[in-house]
C-alpha cells in the first residue's frame, strides 16, 4: 500500500496534490484492488487527508494573502481620504456662499441695530444671574421591611426495615430459582437487538428486535443490545488547506440517526452502539461512519479558496450532506443535516481582515458623514438667504435716529446692573459701534 501511494504521488506536483486528492485516491485504490484481487483482502475505499507543506511554504503564502489584504485596506482609506476631502470642500463652499448672501444685504446701520439687541441680551443675563437657585427635593429613608422565616416543618418518623428487609429475602430467592432468565428491557427513544446465548453449547443466534419503551419479559437466556436510534449531533474538527494553499481550520456538525428497521444489519455489520473508549460517540460511527465523513469533508472544502469557505458555507454543507446521503442510501445509517461553523484563519491573516474591516466600515461612515455636510451646508445657505431678507425689509424701515434710540434704551439696562459699567458711543450719525468697558 505504501509503495502504491508513494508511486502515485510522485506524479503530480506539490500544490496539485491537494486539488487531485480525490482522483489519486481512486487511482491507488484501483491499483491496490488489481493487486489483492485473488487474496483474502478487499479494499473498500481509500482517501487522502492532512496534507501537509513546508512550513517556509505556508509562511509564504500567509504573507502574500497578509499583503493583499493591507493592499486592500490602503485602498479603502485612499478612499477615506478623498471622501474626507470633499466634505471639506463642500462645507467650505457652503460657508462661502452663506457669506456672499449675507454681505450683500448689510449696512452700517443693520450691524448698529444688531449691536443694540446684543447690549439688550446683555442686560437680561445680568439681571437672570442676579436670581438664584433653590435646592429642592427631600430624600425619604424607605422602611426596613421585616424578614419572614419559613414555617418550622415537623420531622419524619424513620420508616421501619422489617419488610424491606422481608422483601429483599424474597427476591433473592427468587433469583436463584430462576438462575439463568432475565427480564431485559430497552428505553424510549431505543431499539433492542434480541439474542439468544445457549447455557452451555451452541452459538448466539439473532431472536428479533423491539422497540423501546418495553422489556422482553421473564425468558431463558435472552439478552439485549440497545442502540439509541435518535437523531444527535457529531463534531469533527478540521485543518483543510483551502485551494489557493491556505489552511483554514473549522467544525463540520452531522446530525445522524440509525434507521430502526436496519438495526439487525448495523450490529452485525458495522458494530454495537457501546460508546468507544476515550470517546464520546458509538461503535459503529468509530468503525463505518467517522472515516468516510471525514473525507467527504476534506474532498469538497479542498474546491473552494480559502474566504469563499466562509461565504459558502451552506453551498458547501449541501454539497458534503448530498455525497454523504447518496453513499449510506442502503445502510443503516441516516444524514439529516450537515453545516460549518467556528472558521478560523491564521492569526496574521485574521488581523488584516479585522482592519481591513474596520476601514470598510470607515468609508461607509464617511459616505454618511459627506452627504450630512451638504445637508448642512443647504441649511447654512438658506439660513442665511433667511436672514438677507430679513435684513431688508428692516433696512427699509431703520433711521439713524431710531438706531440711537435702540442704543440708548439698550445702555439704560445695562446701567441697572451691579457692576460699574463705562460707555463710550460714537457723536456722529456715519456709523461705528459703541464700546462697554466694565470695571
Amino acid at each position: 500500500m505504501l509503495t502504491a501511494t508513494r508511486e502515485s504521488v510522485r506524479t503530480h506536483a506539490a500544490f496539485a496534490i491537494k486539488d487531485a486528492s480525490v482522483a489519486i485516491g481512486e487511482a491507488i485504490l484501483a491499483r491496490l484492488r488489481e493487486e489483492y484481487a485473488d487474496k483474502p483482502f478487499e479494499f473498500m475505499s481509500l482517501s487522502i487527508g492532512n496534507i501537509e507543506y513546508p512550513s517556509s511554504v505556508t509562511e509564504r503564502v500567509v504573507a502574500n494573502l497578509a499583503a493583499e489584504q493591507r493592499r486592500q485596506r490602503r485602498e479603502v482609506e485612499r478612499q477615506i481620504a478623498e471622501s474626507n476631502a470633499a466634505i471639506r470642500e463642500v462645507r467650505a463652499r457652503g460657508e462661502a456662499e452663506a457669506q456672499q448672501i449675507e454681505q450683500a444685504t448689510l449696512t452700517p446701520l443693520f450691524v448698529q441695530h444688531e449691536a443694540a439687541d446684543l447690549y439688550r441680551a446683555l442686560a437680561d443675563e445680568t439681571e437672570r444671574r442676579r436670581c438664584g437657585a433653590r435646592p429642592c427635593g427631600d430624600r425619604h429613608a424607605h422602611p426596613q421591611r421585616p424578614c419572614r422565616r419559613a414555617p418550622h416543618l415537623p420531622r419524619r418518623s424513620p420508616m421501619k426495615s422489617s419488610s424491606i428487609s422481608f422483601a429483599l429475602g424474597v427476591l433473592a430467592a427468587l433469583s436463584g430459582l430462576l438462575g439463568g432468565c432475565s427480564n431485559e428491557s430497552t428505553s424510549e427513544g431505543h431499539v433492542g437487538y434480541i439474542y439468544h446465548q445457549p447455557l452451555v453449547f451452541g452459538e448466539a443466534r439473532y431472536v428479533g428486535t423491539q422497540v423501546g419503551p418495553t422489556s422482553t419479559g421473564v425468558a431463558w437466556q435472552l439478552y439485549v443490545i440497545n442502540v439509541d436510534v435518535s437523531a444527535k449531533n457529531y463534531t469533527e474538527e478540521f485543518h483543510i488547506l483551502s485551494r489557493d494553499n491556505l489552511t483554514v481550520g473549522f467544525e463540520c456538525h452531522a446530525r445522524i440517526a440509525v434507521r430502526g428497521a436496519a438495526v439487525r444489519t448495523l450490529i452485525e455489520e458495522m458494530g454495537s452502539g457501546e460508546t468507544v473508549p476515550n470517546t464520546t460517540w458509538p461503535e459503529w460511527y468509530e468503525r463505518a461512519v467517522r472515516q468516510p465523513y471525514r473525507s467527504a469533508v476534506r474532498d469538497i472544502v479542498h474546491e473552494y479558496e480559502a474566504y469563499d469557505i466562509q461565504t459558502k458555507t451552506q453551498e458547501i454543507s449541501v454539497a458534503i450532506l448530498q455525497r454523504l446521503r447518496e453513499e449510506y442510501a442502503d445502510s443503516p445509517i441516516e444524514f439529516e443535516s450537515i453545516s460549518i461553523g467556528n472558521i478560523a484563519y491564521p492569526d496574521e491573516i485574521n488581523a488584516e481582515i479585522q482592519r481591513k474591516l474596520a476601514a470598510e466600515q470607515d468609508l461607509e461612515r464617511m459616505a454618511r458623514e459627506r452627504q450630512i455636510a451638504e445637508q448642512e451646508a443647504q441649511i447654512v445657505v438658506t439660513n442665511a438667504r433667511g436672514r438677507a431678507a430679513a435684513q431688508r425689509i428692516v433696512n427699509e424701515t431703520l433711521t439713524p435716529l431710531y438706531v440711537q434710540h435702540e442704543m440708548l434704551e439698550s445702555f439704560t439696562q445695562l446701567s441697572r446692573s451691579a457692576r460699574v459699567t463705562v460707555i463710550a458711543t460714537p457723536t456722529n450719525d456715519t456709523g461705528g459701534s459703541p464700546v462697554v468697558l466694565g470695571l
